[in-house]
């Protein structure tokens, strides 16, 4: 925490009003009246609340008046630090992912540009060192409310230049007051103040600024606030003050100088370029003239339009000296802000919120001690002269040690008696149990997250306790991703605007199983007819942040998938098991199954083995071929000599059905003149029996009617 930052602007300015100052001197008066203003329009007191959150996390949470006044009583001061586990919890969540960033084409741009972009976005975090800085300004904002990245072209050790990013202090960094948005694109300008050395301001500004800051260290008046020859902040050594130096000499050698560095926006005329076909525009430089503008226009056939464009400014002073004064060279501002919480331009970090229970649990626990203290030593009641070798100053010393032996006077036994104490009131400890339960709902982080739940706690509730309380935690983390898009904006502008040239682009892809491995290629390569395969300064292209564990966390993931998914039996490759598994040397061991399974890289020996063994398979495979060719052309003839006879069986099966219908009809016919004469003749049968049985019916009735006739006439 800056608490020199603190001390810069506490006084107002001690500089003297003279005529006739030089118009540097007016804008670093003019800047150092800005930051003034800025600094005391709400950065004050939050610095006075981030370094108390500060403290409250690395233990310091009593102020010290209260603390001497308890010591002085005879009070424990407790601190039960549960600020520290609780952040630890986020922090250790954070911790276990990081970030991944790729582009995706959009306008003007293509599938490979994109996917050099990403690569070379993969690089440059990996270069520097991302996961660390970024764990930095998270817990930055998780404790002081605020973290702030610096994305910027380095060229101290390239003359191309390289993105650089660092974290930086929160109590060096000043917003727009008046901004209400998290987006620093909407910010007018944002202020970053430190104390650097006389070399650096050398290496950093020119050393012809150096002269005149020793003579106005060495005069010691005209100065613009107090600590530009102090030294404050969060270092390995303590708070000193320059004055406390030992000699006069040591007192006038500048050890650190207070440089104001000021980002702002302003309105500038420009000229612009745009194609009549395609519609693309290119802003021209700021030293271009209209008639060179124009001459350019024509030359490239295109419109020229003048434009009134926001540019920002890059101001850096210090004390009554203008170190740089120019148009900056990037298209946004290099510092990008990280806000857990924010609201309407209220940002608040973890802490604030824990800090009145954290309070409440340490009065609590050190009344609760001090308490049972006065149990056990509640003090004696001695009558005069009832001791006996011992006074009662020895008494009040020794009279709460463990075996004590007191020797009275005989007789006087019971002139000696022990106060009786206060009962301990109750439901006191209940109210130190109740602080801790209100920390862990206010954070959101409970028992399950911080381990602290006995055995008799399911594991199923363990883990939906965890998912509980990641919902709260999971505000911060989407903080974390949104400054994440911004840094991954940040280094599209930067790759566009100063990486155009040729370079090979040099990888890690360690989510790969195994060990990592380096990976090379080409950004911006120059073909001989001069075009440029891969360009990457052409095109528009959407970020996608996302988040990947850490690799050790990943290959445990992927190697409790694999043996799942075995178990359910999918067809993994022993080697890949191996190569997500933490044994030693498993790149060996997986090589070595791989070998004995025949997955892996063969030796020429094998190769020429391989190839005459298909040379034979070829062969044979040849040789079948033929086979196969002779026994369908055999099988082809007979088929042809089949298809021969089927064509004559027809015409024999039709003329034996000819003949065969023609019997037919005349055995139907002679079968037709036989039934017509079986007919006829039964016909004449049956009236031959007709007519005997008619002439038999007649004789039977003419003798039936002469029979009775003639008996009668014999009588």
């Amino acid at each position: 925490m800056s608490a020199n930052l603190f001390s810069a602007v506490v006084g107002e300015s001690t500089a003297n009003s003279m005529t006739g100052v030089s118009a540097n001197e007016t804008l670093a008066k003019e800047q150092y009246d800005l930051f003034k203003r800025a600094y005391d329009n709400g950065h004050v007191s939050w610095l006075r609340d981030a370094t108390k959150f500060d403290d409250f996390y690395v233990g310091n949470q009593w102020d010290e008046a209260v603390k001497r006044q308890l010591e002085a009583e005879g009070r424990p001061a407790v601190t039960n630090n549960l600020v520290l586990s609780t952040i630890n919890v986020v922090l250790g969540e954070q911790a276990n992912s990081r970030l991944t960033i790729n582009y995706k084409h959009r306008k003007d741009g293509s599938a490979d540009q994109a996917f050099l972009l990403t690569k070379m976005a993969q690089a440059i975090l990996a270069a520097n060192q991302f996961s660390w800085v970024e764990s930095q300004v998270f817990a930055d904002g998780l404790i002081q409310d605020r973290g702030y990245f610096d994305v910027r072209m380095d060229w101290s050790a390239s003359i191309n230049g390289k993105p650089r990013i660092r974290a930086l202090d929160p109590g060096n960094v000043i917003p727009d007051p008046t901004a209400k948005s998290w987006d620093p694109e909407t910010w007018n300008e944002v202020w970053y103040s430190d104390l650097l050395t006389l070399d650096e301001i050398a290496a950093t500004y020119g050393e012809e600024h150096v002269d005149n800051l020793n003579h106005l260290v060495a005069t010691g008046t005209n100065r613009y606030g107090p600590d530009s020859i102090q030294f404050f902040g969060n270092t390995f050594g303590n708070d000193n003050n320059i004055d406390n130096l030992p000699t006069e000499a040591e007192k006038r050698r500048i050890r650190t100088v207070r440089v104001i560095e000021r980002q702002f926006r302003t309105l500038v005329r420009v000229y612009t370029l745009i194609h009549p076909e395609t519609g693309q525009r290119r802003e021209l430089p700021l030293a271009f003239k209209q008639k060179d503008a124009e001459a350019l226009a024509k030359q490239c056939h295109c419109h020229m339009i003048p434009q009134v464009v926001s540019k920002i400014r890059w101001r850096v002073t210090a004390d009554r000296f203008v170190l740089h004064d120019e148009f900056s060279p990037y298209k946004s501002f290099t510092i990008i802000p990280y806000f857990p919480y924010f609201r309407r331009g209220k940002p608040f970090g973890m802490v604030r919120n824990l800090v009145s229970p954290q309070e409440q649990l340490n009065k609590l626990s050190s009344q609760e001690l001090h308490v049972v203290n006065s149990t056990a030593n509640s003090g004696w009641i001695v009558e005069h002269g009832a001791l006996y070798g011992m006074t009662a100053d020895e008494l009040a010393t020794v009279g709460s040690k463990t075996g004590l032996v007191i020797e009275t006077a005989p007789g006087r036994r019971e002139s000696i008696k022990k106060i009786e104490a206060n009962s301990i009131p109750s439901g006191l400890d209940r109210l130190s149990s109740k602080s801790a339960i209100n920390i862990q709902a206010i954070s959101g982080v409970n028992g399950a997250m911080l381990a602290t739940d006995g055995p008799e706690v399911s594991g199923v509730a363990l883990e939906k306790k965890r998912q509980a309380g990641a919902v709260q935690v999971a505000v911060p983390r989407d903080s974390l991703t949104r400054t994440q898009w911004m840094v991954g904006r940040k280094l599209l502008e930067l790759m566009q605007d100063f990486m155009g040239y040729e370079q090979i682009v040099r990888y890690v892809d360690d989510m790969e199983p195994g060990s990592p491995k380096e990976q090379e290629t080409v950004a911006n390569e120059v073909q001989p007819d001069g075009s440029i395969n891969g360009d990457i300064t052409l095109g528009e292209y959407d970020v996608v942040v996302g988040s990947m564990p850490n690799r050790d966390t990943f290959n445990e993931i992927q190697f409790a998938e694999a043996l799942s998914l075995r178990n359910a039996g999918v067809v993994i490759p022993d080697y890949r098991v191996v190569q997500y598994s933490n044994l030693q040397h498993k790149d060996q061991i997986a090589e070595e199954i791989r070998n004995l399974t025949g997955l892996g890289e063969k030796s020429p020996e094998q190769i020429q083995r391989e190839q005459r063994i298909q040379e034979l398979e070829l062969r044979a495979a040849e040789a079948k071929a033929a086979k196969d060719e002779g026994q369908a052309a055999v099988a082809q003839t007979q088929a042809q000599l089949n298809t021969v006879k089927a064509q004559e069986i027809p015409a024999r099966v039709h003329l034996d059905a000819q003949a065969l219908e023609q019997k037919d009809s005349v055995d139907r016919a002679g079968f037709n003149v036989r039934m017509q004469l079986a007919d006829k003749a039964t016909v004449k049968s049956l009236q031959t029996v007709q007519l005997g049985a008619n002439l038999k019916a007649r004789h039977a009735v003419i003798e039936k009617t002469l029979t009775p006739t003639k008996g009668k006439n014999d009588e």
